[in-house]
């Protein structure tokens, strides 16, 4: 995704794995996703694979959405751990 926009789309292929199976191991690479057809424009009643396009591109958006909601609650919870810890550094020993 650039922006807002889907521009590609690839399959990670490894040999040897079944399909419950990490695919994250050495040997694997990526195929690109082609589409026959422009993915313009959908319809809901064409089960063309270009549809196949506009739902990756959903599936992306939604897990970017996701990757900024952990991403800011991480941020949060740095600078609350930061926080409490500066706190206990600026305490006068008893």
């Amino acid at each position: 995704m650039v922006d807002k926009y889907v521009i590609g789309g690839y399959y990670r292929v490894s040999p040897g794995r079944g399909q419950d199976e990490n695919l994250n191991v050495p040997g694997a690479y990526f195929v690109t996703a082609a589409f026959d057809h422009s993915c313009d424009v959908v319809s809901p009643d064409d089960v063309r694979p270009s549809n196949l396009f506009h739902l990756y591109g959903l599936i992306a958006r939604i897990a970017l959405v996701a990757t900024a909601i952990e991403i800011e609650q991480a941020g949060k919870a740095i600078e609350g751990g930061a926080a409490a810890g500066s706190s206990r550094a600026s305490k006068a020993p008893e």
